[in-house]
């Protein structure tokens, strides 16, 4: 059987990555000037790397595993630092409102249920001084309105270049700018969790800046004269509605499963060659002494029970179990090696090889789990896909 993949220097000779292609398809790469490095190396569509029936997790016959509930996982790298991406993610999200928003601010003018409510008659309704405060607003909101126009034309071109396509995840893309780096997994899903959700509201979460101010200036003034009025009772208190929590946890996700080796040479050169895959492809990497090339994250994918646009590896462990002996393992192809000797024409390794490995895998989701992403794990084209037999 053919390697799992193929290891690809940088043009520097610095540090390899995993390329599921033979070879070098175009131009070396550098990390330090190019931007996309895969669609330098090879952007050709890329059989998934189906544990559940091509490795020997399980005596079971191939016929018998058509029923085993997968877990399907397709590798990102992250092209750019979250800073530039926030930044241009932020813009979008104040351009969709900064149209309709400042129409609103210069009018002061609010909806609370089937009724009008403008703010600043209220403001000076109550007593309080608001000409400075509506002066300052409306003057940011015209600013804003008139200068965002170019910027949201630049940050639709950055983030648009993004994975997610289906319109349900259109709130989510451009949160991580990546691109795929051919690896994409089938895994045995084997554990017991299946759906659950947990909610906080919270007196201070999410207030709003301007309106929280307005409203403290407010309460101040009503605390003075609730004080004098009531200070003969005994109890005085005024219940105020909480806010919801969006929180930025995701959901995690425990995968295990074995991997036999105690079958073909085949097998046991395969199943290494996968731990190694996925162990080095969620380290670290140093570049220079400035850069790094970072960890890469996942989209996951379980049908009708649980989708992850961005998700990432918190942890993998990889257990020996049964007797352990030392044996030659080939290994994947490195190509031209520059003037690293120590891999120079190495072709195979002496490395200690159990019975079976034990592997456990954790994911956890780099947002919180919506009802976004519920109805995005209701299909998925590349489950269809496979269960015609075109993978």
């Amino acid at each position: 059987m053919p390697d799992l993949y193929s290891f690809i220097f940088d043009s520097d000779k610095i540090l390899p990555i995993l390329s599921r292609d033979d070879a070098n398809t175009v131009d070396p790469f550098t990390y330090t000037g190019d931007g996309r490095i895969y669609s330098k190396i090879n952007n050709r569509s890329t059989d998934p790397i189906d544990v559940i029936n091509d490795f020997p997790w399980t005596k079971s016959p191939k016929s018998s595993r058509l029923d085993v509930p997968s877990a399907y996982i397709k590798e990102k790298r992250l092209l750019t630092n979250s800073t530039l991406a926030n930044f241009f993610y932020g813009v979008l999200a104040g351009a969709e409102v900064v149209g309709s928003a400042a129409d609103r601010v210069v009018s002061g003018n609010i909806q609370v249920g089937g009724n009008t409510l403008n703010v600043y008659d209220s403001l000076s309704a109550a007593g309080v001084s608001y000409q400075g405060i509506k002066d300052g607003l409306i003057e940011k909101a015209n600013n804003l309105r008139d200068n965002i126009d170019e910027l949201t034309k630049r940050a639709e071109g950055f983030l648009n270049q993004g994975n997610l396509k289906d319109d349900i995840l259109r709130p989510y893309n451009g949160l991580y700018y990546t691109e795929d780096t051919g690896f994409k997994y089938f895994l045995p899903y084997l554990s017991n969790d299946y759906q659950m959700t947990d909610n906080v509201f919270s007196e201070d979460s999410q207030k709003l800046m301007g309106l929280d101010n307005i409203s403290q200036t407010l309460q101040t003034g009503f605390e003075a004269i609730r004080g004098v009025a009531f200070m003969d009772k005994p109890g005085v208190y005024v219940e105020q509605s909480k806010q919801y929590q969006f929180g930025q946890e995701g959901r995690t996700f425990d995968i295990t499963f074995p991997l036999l080796n105690t079958g073909s040479y085949e097998d046991i050169k395969r199943n290494w060659q996968l731990i190694f895959g996925l162990i080095y492809q969620n380290k670290p990497g140093r570049i220079n002494r400035n850069l790094l090339e970072l960890p890469v994250i996942y989209e996951f994918f379980i049908e009708g029970m649980a989708y992850m646009p961005y998700s990432y590896i918190s942890r993998i462990q990889v257990d020996f179990v049964g007797n352990r002996r030392t044996m030659t393992i080939d290994i994947p192809s490195f190509g031209d090696v520059g003037n690293n000797e120590s891999i120079a024409e190495r072709t195979n390794i002496n490395s200690v090889i159990p019975d079976a490995y034990n592997v456990s895998i954790t994911f956890e989701g780099l947002n919180k789990e919506t009802k976004n992403f519920l109805i995005r794990s209701l299909g998925d084209p590349i489950i269809k896909v496979r269960e015609r037999g075109e993978i």
